[in-house]
C-alpha cells in the first residue's frame, strides 16, 4: 500500500508507527470541538469535517478490518493447531 511521505513510519513498533494516526485524529476531534464551541459560520463548516474524519475511519476499520494484522495472524495460526 503506497502512503503519502508523512503516514509513513520507519519501523513498525516504533512509538511514531504505533501513535502517528491515533494522534492525529485526536488533533483532528480537538480541533473540530473547539472550532464548534468557539467559533461561527466558516468554523462550523471546519469542525463538521474536522469530527467526521475520526468517525468515518472508525466505521471504515470497524466494517473492514485491515488484513495481515497480528490479531488475524494470531487467529489463522492458532486455527492451525490441532
Amino acid at each position: 500500500m503506497n502512503l503519502p511521505y508523512i503516514l509513513r513510519s520507519s519501523q513498525p513498533g516504533t512509538f511514531r508507527f504505533v501513535w502517528d494516526i491515533p494522534i492525529l485524529l485526536a488533533a483532528l476531534t480537538v480541533f473540530g470541538l473547539l472550532a464548534a464551541l468557539l467559533g461561527t459560520g466558516f468554523w462550523h463548516g471546519l469542525a463538521w469535517l474536522a469530527l467526521a474524519i475520526p468517525i468515518l475511519v472508525g466505521v471504515r476499520f470497524s466494517l473492514w478490518p485491515v488484513s495481515g494484522t497480528r490479531a488475524s495472524t494470531d487467529q489463522k495460526r492458532s486455527a492451525r493447531r490441532p
